[in-house]
């Protein structure tokens, strides 16, 4: 989209990537140069999710010290807890925004989870953008000494 035709707000999912430096999707949001609305969803149904009380603890704590960074740079964190595409839907239509990224999750479990709703959101004309979460490579760029996948 031409520079003089940006509307709307960029959407940052934060999920496992709760930090605010060297944030691939918080950056590029950020370039946009339109408003960042940073969300993070506790989506107690997911097959994603924390279960121990040792994880709640540490997620509690992650998302205070994520909102005090971004309060810090004059955002701040909006937390929901629902179903994850119902919650998204939500804030895309209570921000007008055109743009959701995120960055990546690894997990098996996430992997299908996410690609349906980066299919629903594209569907919608929402530009979607996906970003290198928190490893060095992308696991498809490793590959073994005989130049095939690791499995």
């Amino acid at each position: 989209m031409p520079d003089g035709h940006k509307t709307g707000s960029v959407i940052v999912w934060f999920r496992n990537d709760l930090r605010v430096s060297d944030n691939a999707a918080l950056d590029a949001a950020a370039e946009t140069g339109l408003p960042v609305v940073c969300l993070y969803i506790r989506d107690p149904l997911s097959p994603v999710r924390f279960h121990g009380a040792a994880q709640q603890w540490w997620l509690h704590q992650s998302l205070v010290a994520l909102n005090g960074k971004l309060q810090a740079l004059g955002a701040s964190l909006v937390l929901k807890s629902g179903d994850t595409a119902a919650i998204l839907d939500d804030a895309i239509l209570e921000t007008g925004a055109s743009h959701v990224f995120w960055n990546r999750r690894y997990d098996p479990a996430a992997i299908p989870l996410d690609s349906a709703i980066k299919t629903s959101l594209k569907a919608r004309a929402i530009d979607v953008r996906t970003f290198d979460g928190q490893l060095l490579h992308e696991p498809t760029q490793v590959k073994t000494g005989s130049g095939g996948h690791f499995k």
